[in-house]
């Protein structure tokens, strides 16, 4: 198999970027998906959905400070709400 000559390996650092960044783009996708199911099904209105976006952005703030964990959530919507994620 013959290599492109072209082409930049990448490191290590790029890796670590292109990571983040998807990880951002996939992050933010859900939150849309879940402000619009919220509005479409629920007719939130904008002052409702403008809480609920602040209160998705300040649950996200305790996960990266780590006072709340993904699991934590997960647990607590299965045992108190039977809603599996």
């Amino acid at each position: 198999m013959r290599t492109n000559p072209r082409k930049k390996p990448l490191t290590q650092a790029d890796f670590d970027r292109q990571w983040r960044e998807a990880a951002n783009e996939l992050s933010n996708r859900a939150v849309a998906l879940l402000l619009w199911a919220v509005v479409d099904e629920f007719g939130f209105d904008a002052p409702k959905l403008q809480r609920l976006q602040e209160k998705i952005d300040y649950t996200s703030d305790s996960i990266v400070r780590g006072y709340l964990t993904i699991a934590d959530i997960r647990k607590t919507l299965e045992n108190e709400y039977g809603v599996t994620v």
